[in-house]
């Protein structure tokens, strides 16, 4: 059953646009029986993304208002930063005319509506709130049934997951090596424009057979099928060149599934553990399942 009162989050700082949307939703609270909405809707104000990301993380919102005018600093990587610590939340802009290409560009980068300041109205505000949210559940519904990562368009986590384990089996079967990398970039959290440079060089490393993933915000995977020894000092040469201080495990050979699946699930599930980058070291290690180096 949804909740009597669905809060909403206004990220701004700007006195003049602060009170265009709290007349709006004075407005609306007086109103809506009117229209026929039962559930009301009740602002709460962060004046910059620090203010936000603690209330975020102290209490659920149906959506949050972003005036990118009044951000706090630089609106994109606030963008960015309120998606990293909600996503789950869809996010409306209100943004001067102005900035209306930077809205535009920030809706290709996951926003869900945005409404110039200058025509801001009550019942036009309220309905892009209830589109955004309804629009944001359908994408997350389809998201979790996809196999490839919206941001990169590498394999997501469930699409390697699934993939994965028929490499595994292919090596078991013609007794291949596989080498299964996880990488954690030291790239600030939730920058959504460092992990697709990254994924670019991340995809550029391997072979077009190989299977290339971002498997959450900062952390990738890779598994490749290897006939000989030295094929696999090839890819050692090959990432150490791209990646000469990145921390990078990779794991070679495993001569059956079963064996395999563990050291899959051990590596997948290792990143959401992490809270900081992992350590970068120098050189990456390739070892057996039985722990030998190559």
């Amino acid at each position: 059953m949804p909740s009597q009162v669905a809060e909403i989050l206004l990220v701004d700082s700007l006195p003049d646009s602060i009170r265009l949307v709290q007349e709006a939703f004075t407005e609306f609270e007086e109103t809506r029986f009117r229209r026929g909405w039962a559930q009301a809707m009740r602002m709460l104000l962060a004046a910059d993304g620090t203010e936000a990301g603690e209330l975020l993380n102290a209490q659920r919102f149906e959506a949050i208002l972003l005036n990118i005018a009044g951000a706090d600093g630089e609106p994109l990587s606030l963008f960015h930063s309120l998606r990293a610590s909600s996503p789950d939340t869809p996010i409306v802009l209100l943004a001067p005319l102005a900035d209306e290409p930077l809205a535009l560009s920030l809706l290709r980068q996951g926003a869900q509506d945005y409404l110039l300041l200058e025509e801001l109205d009550c019942w036009p505000l309220m309905c892009a709130i209830r589109t955004a949210v309804e629009r944001h559940k359908v994408l997350r519904a389809r998201q979790s049934l996809a196999l490839h990562d919206e941001l990169t368009q590498l394999y997501n986590d469930r699409g390697f997951r699934h993939l994965v384990h028929r490499e595994a089996r292919l090596a078991a079967r013609h007794g291949l090596h596989l080498a299964l990398a996880v990488m954690v970039p030291p790239a600030p959290e939730g920058d959504d424009l460092a992990d697709l440079a990254m994924a670019e060089q991340w995809r550029a490393s391997f072979e077009p057979t190989d299977l290339t993933a971002r498997i959450g915000q900062r952390h990738f995977a890779a598994a490749s099928l290897l006939a000989t020894h030295d094929e696999a000092l090839a890819l050692e040469r090959r990432l150490s060149v791209r990646f000469p201080a990145l921390a990078l495990k990779l794991l070679s050979p495993v001569l059956c599934a079963t064996e395999f699946e563990q050291h899959l699930n051990e590596m997948l599930h290792a990143h959401r553990r992490l809270e900081v980058s992992v350590p970068p070291c120098d050189n990456m290690t390739f070892e057996s399942s039985a722990g030998r180096h190559l």
